[in-house]
């Protein structure tokens, strides 16, 4: 009866590979990544961490975002400065009226075919709750995102257009007010 003998080198290399964590490289999958952070920030209130998830000065890309705002109005917002100062409005408004907000990606399809631009196009809900009181809206959005010089930093997110799914939802909230 013969004996099996496996290499200890590759019994290592096996095992090392199940036990080390994935790298965070320029790919779909980090595309993603940064979306659910960037929501989960937005639900935790964490303002550092959602301004996190926007690009610094080594993207040679302007920082654009298209959104619905708190109040149901479109909003357009050019250069990072910008956008942090949106985002800050949202967590005051959020902050100063009590309301929690837990999102969740439905449906995201992320994709990139060059090492420092990628895509995702996705939608999501978000359930705001104040004094109680649960609503749910559905959104699409298309995020644009580029990874700086350092790759292993991830992807930042440069252009955000989001609108709510349903056109009709803006004008049933308003018949509810």
């Amino acid at each position: 009866m013969r004996r099996l003998v496996i290499p200890a080198a590759f019994l290592f290399a096996s095992l090392a590979s199940f036990a080390l964590p994935p790298e965070n490289t320029a790919g779909p999958g980090a595309i993603k990544t940064l979306l659910e952070g960037m929501l989960a920030a937005i639900d935790a209130g964490d303002r550092a961490a959602a301004q996190a998830c926007l690009v610094g000065q080594d993207c040679a890309f302007l920082v654009q975002v298209y959104d619905v705002g708190l109040g149901d109005d479109p909003v357009a917002v050019d250069g990072l400065d910008a956008a942090r100062k949106y985002l800050d409005s949202v967590f005051d408004a959020l902050k100063k009226d009590r309301v929690k907000v837990a999102s969740k990606i439905t449906k995201i399809h992320a994709d990139c075919h060059s090492p420092e631009l990628g895509y995702a196009t996705l939608e999501f809900t978000q359930a705001f709750t104040e004094r109680g009181k649960t609503e749910t809206f559905e959104y699409r959005a298309t995020a644009l995102v580029c990874w700086g010089k350092d790759q292993a930093k991830g992807p930042k997110l440069f252009h955000w257009h989001g609108s709510l799914a349903k056109p009709d939802a803006v004008e049933a909230r308003a018949a509810k007010k």
